[in-house]
């Protein structure tokens, strides 16, 4: 089992971008399910890296349905959640 940490930022950004409730809240809501599931590999096949770090990279996952992605780091057995934000459009 993963342990997923969701940063202030994250919650900031959430709030705005997918509001509770919503079919983004929902898409998202499963994306955050997968990423704290060992049945799921990170990085998965849609995955980005966003930027590096000292301590290693930084993953975009696209939020299905939605012109979100989700900003991640992975560490085992934490994932730490950095932000949701909007992607342009591919």
């Amino acid at each position: 089992m993963r342990v997923i940490d969701l940063s202030l930022t994250f919650h900031r950004t959430r709030l705005h971008l997918a509001p509770i409730g919503s079919p983004a809240d929902v898409a998202l809501r499963a994306v955050i399910r997968r990423l704290g599931s060992e049945l799921h590999p990170i990085p998965a096949a849609g995955d980005v890296e966003a930027f590096r770090t000292p301590a290693g990279p930084c993953w975009m996952r696209p939020v299905p349905g939605t012109p979100l992605g989700l900003q991640y780091t992975f560490e085992p057995p934490f994932v730490h959640v950095l932000a949701l934000l909007e992607q342009p459009a591919r």
